[in-house]
């Protein structure tokens, strides 16, 4: 065996670099060289230390609990398979609460008119064309005519009917498409931000407000750290701005995405925290700043516009560059508050109200008069299949109303939950992707 040992000593740290060789006594006469260095640790550690926040940041992102918290706001959403008939069977999914109140006046009509004319006309020939409590021909023919002058409400009834579910399937799939643009422009937002800030040439932060006086190394990783941190609060803060508070959701699944009281385990008491679908993405002092902003997506787009700026400032002496990074993060800032505003638009502008209320009330109109002509030819036999056929038309009605502002908390709406979970792990997957991946 032949060893040799270097030592060498500074002010700083010391490394002691060995190496080994042995000459094997295998066939082939290979050597085998065996380096450690200590030096190498110590550089991961200190890398470790001047990360440790990003890396405390990326697994809040991508925390168990947070991502869980994200799919409950999704837990009343039904799912279903397209390529089964089986489906016709569930009752979950369908917007009965809009169909009771209707069905059940329908059905009161019917077995009024048939009591008054079943049991007290009839009976008692109170109608010229009776004979011993039964209609003559004459008078049946009579109300056979009657059916021609209500068929014909039923042709406009049925072109607002297909009008209105129309424009409800394109208004639920504008909703769509511009929550998968704000998916999207995430995803390059901050691909776009963290390769800017690794690019950034300047010692220090020009704008203060976020870091002062650090190390150009850790200015770029704190600069990553932020924009990684308030991404991943957008789709949260649109989500809340969207969908209602309620209070049973509220106790249901924790519904306030910022400073909420959540009930102390053992006991009745209320305690401050942060709502878990955030968890420890952001303070304590911005989760109540965030919570008292009565449009929390423009609080959270004045924090990516202020960190566009800080990127923009620290590019480098060269002002096209400075241009160039600012000009494109500042587009995709753009293009997030456009979707937002879509969402925006659509959940405040229901169809408008002569539309609806004419609609409705010849619906009811057409379904009243039809009931009361069927049940004066056909007696009590003929309520079921009336019945059956009214829930056909007006839940053509119920489904429109439930798609055309898909951002509550019915069970056809769209999934605002899983949407912060889609960034949340983009974000996540650019840190590594970028180099920010934890020993």
């Amino acid at each position: 065996y032949q060893s040799c040992f270097s030592h060498s000593n500074n002010t700083n740290e010391s490394n002691i670099n060995i190496m080994a060789t042995t000459k094997s006594q295998d066939p082939s006469g290979a050597a085998f060289t065996l380096n450690i260095s200590n030096g190498e640790a110590s550089k991961k550690k200190a890398e470790g230390a001047k990360h440790a926040k990003l890396f405390k940041t990326m697994k809040a992102i991508v925390d168990p609990d947070r991502i869980e918290a994200l799919f409950e706001f999704d837990a009343k959403l039904v799912s279903y398979e397209p390529f089964s008939f089986l489906l016709i069977f569930r009752f979950q999914g369908r917007n009965f609460s809009m169909l009771m109140l209707p069905l059940i006046l329908l059905g009161l009509l019917d077995l009024a008119w048939w009591l008054v004319l079943y049991q007290v006309l009839l009976p008692s020939n109170a109608i010229p064309g009776m004979e011993n409590g039964e209609m003559t021909e004459d008078l049946r023919t009579r109300v056979e005519r009657l059916d021609e002058l209500i068929s014909p409400i039923l042709v406009p009834v049925s072109f607002l009917l297909v009008f209105r579910l129309g424009r409800a399937a394109v208004r639920y799939w504008d909703s769509r498409a511009a929550m998968g643009k704000l998916i999207e422009v995430c995803r390059t937002f901050i691909s776009t931000a963290v390769v800017g800030c690794q690019a950034c040439e300047a010692p220090y932060l020009q704008n203060t407000n976020l870091v002062a006086h650090v190390h150009k190394e850790e200015a770029k990783i704190e600069l990553v750290r932020q924009f990684a941190r308030w991404t991943c609060v957008f789709p949260i803060a649109t989500r809340n701005f969207l969908r209602p508070e309620s209070r049973v959701e509220f106790e249901a699944c924790c519904n306030v995405s910022m400073v909420c009281n959540k009930r102390r385990k053992g006991g009745d008491k209320y305690i401050m925290g942060i709502s878990p679908d955030l968890g420890d993405l952001i303070s304590f002092e911005e989760a109540t700043e965030l919570q008292n902003s009565p449009f929390q997506p423009i609080f959270v787009l004045n924090k990516l516009r202020s960190l566009a700026w800080d990127a923009s400032e620290s590019a480098g002496a060269s002002s096209c560059k400075q241009a160039l990074l600012y000009r494109q993060l500042n587009q995709q800032i753009d293009t997030l508050t456009g979707a937002w505003g879509a969402m925006e638009r659509i959940n405040l502008t229901p169809l408008p109200f002569v539309y609806v209320a004419h609609l409705r009330t010849f619906l009811m109109l057409y379904l009243s008069f039809w009931h009361l002509s069927a049940i004066a030819l056909n007696g009590w036999v003929c309520i079921p299949p009336l019945m059956i056929a009214s829930w056909g038309l007006l839940g053509i009605e119920a489904a429109a109303v439930e798609c055309e502002r898909p951002f509550h908390w019915n069970k056809n709406h769209l999934a605002l939950g899983k949407m912060g979970v889609v960034v949340a792990k983009n974000v996540h997957q650019t840190l590594l992707n970028c180099g920010y991946a934890p020993a």
